[in-house]
């Protein structure tokens, strides 16, 4: 009588031991027809992956077998691969272009001599949803990371540069913003440097018609700057105006009323909230009834509500 091999004893086997090693497994898998799908499932369950050329097989074999890709229940990803010294340019798109910071760190561990970095998202009108929107964060961690970067491009993302951001040398000679953003309508700014941004600022301002701005300048400010000059041309469809931490004067004020002949809302603020001293006779005195009336009716006329 021929041997005959109790097919059913394979998961006794294979659940006789919780710990196999993958390559144990492997073999097992080409002994007969007998043990190759009781092995896949246990050896798909939870892959392990430990170098990038793992990932790739994986994915293709995933892809290529949909009963495979049902037995998938965890996934251990900790690849590590060899450097690239010659590589001196890369591309970052689609779900790559989505926080792009993650993958910058591991790209100048393996890939120092980069000297050129395109990072390419869909247009924003475009994401179908926030988590498919491409984004970066910038810092000065990253920025030391790629010390060789000579041209960076960053298209249709999301941009936020860490505050606050210490000045370096760079080898930059290339930057390229290219936002398809038509409907860019709210910019809000948050600087210690506002020598550095009115320009920017400026530029933005002619560029887009921007519904709402907000400036805060988080230390003292020297700047004696007035970014809505007469060399401004009107923004009319601007509608909220907030300036922080600013010195605004009369003919700053002026400005404003010229360049932004819709404004709806201004709001000015200092960097902190003055106590009144404790005295027996404070060195200030209340608004008389004619005082205050002037002040509400000047604001009334002009359409200026009083908070």
């Amino acid at each position: 009588m021929a041997p005959h091999f109790v097919a059913d004893l394979v998961f006794e086997i294979l659940d006789s031991d919780d710990h196999w090693w993958p390559r144990d497994l492997a073999r097992l898998a080409v002994v007969s027809s007998e043990w190759l799908w009781p092995v896949r499932k246990l050896l798909y369950r939870r892959p392990v992956i430990r170098t990038f050329a793992e990932c790739a097989l994986l994915g293709r074999t995933l892809i290529a077998n949909k009963e495979l890709r049902e037995l998938v229940r965890a996934i251990d990803l900790q690849p590590s691969g060899a450097s690239v010294d010659r590589l001196e340019a890369v591309t970052l798109g689609g779900a790559l272009a989505v926080e792009a910071e993650r993958f910058l760190m591991m790209l100048a561990g393996h890939a120092p001599d980069v000297r050129e970095l395109n990072v390419i998202g869909a247009p924003l009108c475009d994401a179908m949803c926030p988590s498919s929107i491409a984004s970066l964060e910038w810092d000065t961690a990253r920025a030391y990371a790629l010390p060789k970067l000579e041209r960076l491009r960053l298209s249709n993302l999301s941009l936020d540069i860490e505050f606050p951001y210490d000045t370096m040398e760079s080898r930059l000679q290339e930057l390229v913003l290219d936002n398809n953003a038509p409907n860019f309508k709210h910019l809000s700014v948050l600087t210690k440097e506002r020598e550095h941004y009115d320009e920017q600022i400026r530029l933005v301002l002619e560029s887009y018609e921007l519904q709402s701005l907000q400036y805060d300048v988080d230390e003292e400010d020297r700047s004696e700057e007035d970014i809505f000059g007469a060399d401004l041309p009107p923004h009319p469809s601007l509608r909220n105006l907030r300036l922080r931490g600013m010195k605004v004067c009369p003919e700053m004020l002026s400005s404003i009323a010229e360049s932004c002949p819709n404004l709806e809302q201004l709001f000015v603020q200092g960097r902190s909230c003055l106590g009144l001293p404790w005295c027996t006779y404070p060195p200030f005195r209340h608004w008389t009834k004619t005082c205050s009336g002037c002040v509400e009716s000047a604001s009334a006329q002009r359409d200026i509500h009083l908070h």
